[in-house]
């Protein structure tokens, strides 16, 4: 559920409108920018958002890119089954039968850079997914050591299809591509008359330090947590300890909105990856993980509304949206925060969710310059 600030007449018109005006008085013949910055912790969906922003809003992917996000797939197969093996490993799950330990030996050699999948490759890959200690390592993936990508089991259900020498990745198949991002990536597209700057940063620790060049010129950020990750417990590679991925979420958005350079900036914040959020609670209870919980067991909707309330709990009191002024205007440079949960990989639901967060955005423009 979203909190939004609204105001009558369509947005479009008054944007269009706004804009004539802005135009006129200054005589300049441009496009305003607004500038979205995409922050969150590693593996949350952002670099997805973007891809589903070109889905929507742009020119898709052309056969050229698609062919060359076809090693990125199959890397994340060949890696993917790797951490399968290792986890079941970890957690004490010896494989069931000389074929698949064979299978397993000749996959631990291979390189997930090299872009491709032979014949014996996908064959080893299929008596692995079959097994049933890569099956029970798949369902307890959140205890790994390292964050095994949920996109593994799509890639293995659909293996045939992805192995076969013809194929050529669907829009379902880059969404759930992995690719972390390594530097600052910009993705512009125009509505309505405005352009939309799209900025996504890579979401890893040691990514974090380049943000502070991307903070400059914000309209609003848009922040992703993964809650799917309420259970997830990873080793920190630098210095060897454990967290909770939620709770690093959590950390990571307190420390943002009480930055000086976003004093002023409001923030939406995507609750992601909802579907599996909704799966993974029929097993794994929340309360396990967040002591504070007091809701029942596999109760999703109640579940989310517990971790939503987590994270409005870091915004600073005097900043946060009150229930019952949520149909008033804003006052000048008041930032405050906007919810959704969303599912990135799920393109419908990323359109209904980003035309709400594209009223509030231009809302926010038309104040910014007295146009309503």
């Amino acid at each position: 559920m979203a909190k939004l600030c609204c105001v009558a007449g369509s947005p479009e018109t008054r944007v269009s409108k706004g804009i004539d005006q802005t135009l006129k008085k200054d005589g300049k013949r441009r496009l305003r920018e607004l500038k979205l910055l995409l922050l969150g912790t590693g593996a949350s969906g952002k670099s997805t958002f973007v891809k589903q922003m070109r889905i929507i809003h742009g020119d898709g992917f052309p056969r050229l890119e698609r062919d060359s996000l076809r090693a990125v797939i199959y890397g994340n197969v060949i890696s993917g089954v790797q951490a399968l093996v290792d986890g079941a490993l970890e957690l004490g799950l010896p494989l069931e039968s000389e074929e698949a330990d064979s299978a397993a030996k000749l996959i631990k050699r291979l390189d997930d850079s090299e872009g491709i999948l032979e014949r014996i490759w996908v064959e080893s890959i299929n008596v692995l997914w079959k097994d049933p200690s890569i099956q029970r390592a798949f369902q307890r993936r959140a205890e790994f050591d390292e964050i095994l990508p949920n996109s593994i089991g799509y890639f293995l259900d659909n293996l045939t299809r992805v192995a076969d020498e013809r194929y050529v990745p669907t829009d379902q198949d880059i969404l759930y591509s992995r690719n972390p991002t390594r530097s600052i990536l910009e993705y512009p597209f125009e509505l309505d008359r405005v352009t939309y700057k799209i900025v996504d940063v890579g979401g890893q620790r040691s990514e974090r330090r380049k943000w502070i060049y991307c903070f400059e010129g914000v309209t609003s950020v848009i922040f992703l947590a993964a809650i799917s990750e309420y259970d997830l417990n990873v080793v920190d590679p630098f210095n060897g300890k454990r967290y909770n991925g939620l709770q690093e979420s959590v950390a990571l958005f307190t420390h943002l909105i009480r930055h000086p350079a976003f004093k002023n900036t409001s923030f939406i914040l995507f609750l992601n990856k909802s579907d599996l959020f909704e799966e993974k609670v029929q097993a794994s209870n929340i309360v396990d993980h967040f002591h504070q919980y007091q809701g029942p067991r596999k109760d999703a909707e109640r579940g989310a509304k517990f971790f939503e309330e987590l994270f409005l709990e870091c915004w600073p009191e005097g900043r946060r949206l009150p229930a019952a002024a949520q149909t008033n205007p804003m006052t000048e440079n008041e930032a405050l925060v906007y919810v959704h949960h969303t599912t990135a990989t799920n393109t419908e639901n990323i359109r209904k969710v980003f035309a709400a967060v594209k009223d509030t955005i231009l809302d926010k423009f038309l104040r910014q310059f007295a146009i309503v």
